[in-house]
């Protein structure tokens, strides 16, 4: 696969989860996404205006137990430059199975430029700095599945939008 073909797929699904089937702002996704993505075929990165470092977010340890209220740090960034609108959309950028770095110049803040967007990226569960307990024992390593992390994501979504 061409890596321009990646990017692309990658950015048409983070649209649609942003923007959503119907109208976002009196925009029509199925008219306005295929625009912007040509308009940044050949895109230049933009340079993080200022970098605000990492922020730390309380997170469940256990989603699927609700007698247990253990919790541990999960670090995220964001970048807020362009975010002009209150209710204008957030992108949520999962940093995958490996240590996020914070915000890089990328695809996604031509993105957030173009739509006026807040840009966030969360580092996964076990990942970096988000680790759970003391060690990777067997013990701790129970709470590293794909349901966890996928009910971090929406804990996360929740907290923020209300955040902001």
């Amino acid at each position: 696969m061409r890596p321009g073909a990646a990017v692309l797929g990658v950015a048409m699904v983070v649209m649609a989860v942003v923007m959503g089937p119907e109208p976002c702002h009196g925009v029509q996704m199925q008219y306005h996404l295929p625009q912007l993505l040509r308009s940044h075929a050949h895109f230049q990165p933009l340079i993080l205006q200022q970098d605000s470092g990492p922020l730390w977010f309380t997170q469940t340890l256990d989603h699927f137990n609700p007698q247990d209220y253990r919790t541990f740090q999960q670090r995220y960034y964001e970048s807020v430059d362009y975010f002009v609108d209150p209710n204008g959309p957030i992108f949520l950028d999962i940093c995958g199975e490996y240590r996020c770095r914070g915000i890089r110049d990328s695809f996604y803040l031509t993105l957030a430029e173009e739509m006026e967007a807040a840009y966030v990226t969360l580092e996964h569960r076990y990942y970096g700095d988000s680790i759970p307990g003391q060690d990777l024992s067997t013990e701790n390593l129970a709470y590293l599945s794909t349901g966890e992390a996928l009910y971090d994501l929406a804990n996360f979504r929740n907290y923020y939008q209300v955040c902001m």
